[in-house]
Parts: structure tokens; sequence; C-alpha cells
């Protein structure tokens, strides 16, 4: 018989979520965090696994270095010949994730790349310097 079990228990809990974090990791306007960067242009700059990689990209209003997270959801494999797409799900039959294509067999370092990007708030200190995932 299964033993049952408190699920909250389980959850890891984030030390303390930042009340303020500098706007200099963010793309921003007169001040004002941009809260969702479209048609980018960036790099590879690492694939870390199939699933994982890192994109860099230059913040399209002040110029700085940024690097976003993607993963195997957010990449999609679109022949430009062939006619747009014209529906959600044929977009999405064409992520990485559902064509079963590892990220290492598609994205090569310094390949260059369109996507969207959102910021993402992390705890402080962050290593990583990633600030943005990809949509």
């Amino acid at each position: 018989k299964p033993k049952a079990f408190e699920v909250t228990s389980l959850i890891l809990s984030v030390a303390k979520a930042p009340s303020n974090i500098a706007t200099k990791h963010f793309c921003t306007l007169n001040g004002n965090l941009i809260y969702y960067v479209k048609n980018l242009t960036g790099e590879v700059e690492k694939v870390i696994d199939d699933q994982i990689a890192i994109i860099s990209f230059h913040d399209p209003l002040g110029g700085m270095k940024r690097r976003a997270l993607a993963t195997w959801y957010d990449v999609f494999c679109l022949d430009w010949l062939k006619p747009p797409l014209t529906t959600v799900i044929e977009v999405t039959q064409r992520s990485a994730a559902n064509m079963n294509l590892g990220l290492k067999r598609i994205l090569n370092i310094n390949m260059k790349v369109m996507f969207d990007a959102l910021p993402i708030v992390p705890v402080m200190p962050n290593p990583s310097n990633i600030f943005y995932v990809v949509t």
C-alpha cells in the first residue's frame, strides 16, 4: 500500500525573493524595464545538453551583452523555403522537443538565431549572469 505524505514538506523554498534588482542586468527604456523583447538576433553561446542552451545577444537599446536560457521547447526547426506555418499546432509540432531532436544536433556554437525573450528575476548573486529566457 502506498504511503501518504505531505507534498508541501518536500517543496524547496527560496531564501528570499529580491525586492529590487539593478536595472543594469536588463534591457530598459528611459529607466523602465522592457518586459518583452521581440525579434532579437543573437548567437548560440553554449549548448549545455540536448534540452538546454545559452543564447547571447546585445541589448537593442544599450548595446550591453545579455544572456538568455533556451530549452528545446523554445527552439523551432523551420524551413524558410516552404510556405509559412499558419496555426499554433503547426508551429508547436516544429519544436525540437516535439520532433525529438536534441539541441546538440541542431545548434552550433556561434550559430546566429532569432528569438523573443522575457526577463527573469533570479535570486542574487547570479553567477550564471542569465537574466532572460527565450520565448
